[in-house]
């Protein structure tokens, strides 16, 4: 008897809008050429794996590789619940020009400012782009690093080679893998990608902020796998299935007057 046909075979991999049959145009996000087939999917396997960290009781659990440190922006501190706290996994969204780099090149400036060795990736701008507003925002310090990529590989050795404790991803839409489906953007590589840098970051107790541009599908993908979203400005997302969705309700950029925007002391 013949196996009935799996339901919508094929996905767009921009926004994963599904069909029963291949067309060359996308009927939700009205994309070209973005449809194509699913792979047939690999059967679960029951095989036990490799531990990462053995179990024990939840009392021998060190407390003090949870413990929340400043971001140097009080208000991002209020709406985290104390502020950055290592192994944990954040995605900072908004609509494109509301701040989310300016904010971030602060955040990183501020922890490197404490003595935290801070990584920040730009996939949007180049480096000396990126050096010219760390100048206006007197974000220079040598504890903080910087290089432009958009290949998951490239990224995963600059994480080795630095070791930081605070990895800035600017932004997750522009880093792609040639090993993961889809094309650069798309739903299924943000998801795999995302994944990837996350379990990076809970194996190393790197403090991983994301950021994405505001955009239906993309923010419901990484919003499965990460633990809080932060969105910046007021913005309006329909369908977005994720508990805990925190606004700043004030767009950061490098225009604000000093006294509208004043990083908090470092903890000593």
């Amino acid at each position: 008897m013949a196996k009935a046909p799996a339901k919508d075979p094929f996905r767009c991999v921009e926004c994963g809008w599904s069909a029963t049959k291949w067309v060359g145009r996308c009927g939700e996000c009205q994309a070209w050429g973005t449809v194509e087939e699913i792979s047939a999917p690999k059967k679960l396997s029951l095989v036990a794996g490799n531990v990462t960290t053995a179990a024990r009781p939840i009392g021998d659990v060190d407390l003090a590789s949870a413990k929340a440190r400043s971001s140097g922006v009080s208000e991002l501190d209020r709406v985290l619940g104390g502020g950055l706290v290592p192994g944990a996994a954040i995605l900072l969204a908004g609509e494109p020009g509301v701040g989310k780099s300016t904010l971030l090149l602060t955040v990183a400036a501020e922890t490197a400012k404490q003595g935290i060795l801070s990584l920040y990736i730009s996939g949007e701008e180049s480096a000396s782009q990126v050096r010219l507003r760390a100048e206006r925002l007197n974000a220079i310090d040598k504890n903080l690093w910087l290089a432009a990529e958009s290949d998951l590989g490239a990224v995963i050795a600059h994480i080795d080679s630095v070791k930081p404790e605070l990895l800035v991803i600017d932004s997750i839409q522009t880093i792609s893998s040639s090993t993961v489906d889809g094309a650069p953007g798309g739903v299924t590589q943000v998801r795999e990608i995302a994944a990837a840098l996350i379990r990076i970051a809970k194996e190393r107790s790197i403090t991983l902020v994301l950021v994405g541009i505001v955009m239906v599908g993309v923010v419901v993908v990484v919003g499965v796998v990460v633990v809080g979203i932060v969105m910046v400005g007021v913005v309006v997302v329909v369908g977005v299935v994720v508990v805990g969705i925190v606004m700043v309700g004030v767009a950061f950029d490098e225009n604000l007057r000093t006294s509208q925007f004043k990083p908090t002391p470092a903890v000593s």
